[in-house]
């Protein structure tokens, strides 16, 4: 499975890339700082995932996704927000599906196989 981790917070990225790592070796992950760099990755370079936080500067993570709808309409998104009182509005703009910061490691993991529909087995 490929993914692409969007955040405006390089630390942030950074934890969550090794997570994924220690938890899902197959899982080849790559990430972006703004939404407009997403979209430029995602111009060149086919993902299963893309895994959006919602609150960020130069796009938000509806903008994202709605971009990324009109371009790739089949590709999984993810949105994530510090605010949980964001999930219904995340899937309403059109996310597979939205988990509230701080993640659970464990349960995001699972939720990057099921949008992506992938077993632990056929990753």
């Amino acid at each position: 499975m490929r993914l692409l981790l969007v955040d405006d917070d390089p630390l942030f990225l950074q934890a969550l890339s090794d997570s994924i790592f220690l938890r899902a070796r197959k899982i080849a992950v790559e990430t972006a700082p703004s939404g407009p760099s997403a979209l430029r990755i995602l111009a060149t370079d086919p993902f299963d995932v893309v895994v959006s936080d919602i609150l960020m500067s130069d796009m938000n993570g509806y903008q994202l996704t709605q971009e990324i709808r009109k371009s790739w309409p089949d590709m999984a998104v993810v949105l994530i927000s510090g605010n949980p009182d964001q999930e219904s509005r995340a899937l309403n703009s059109g996310a597979n599906a939205f988990l509230p910061k701080p993640l659970d490691r464990d349960k995001f993991v699972e939720t990057l196989r099921r949008v992506a529909g992938t077993s632990e087995n056929h990753q």
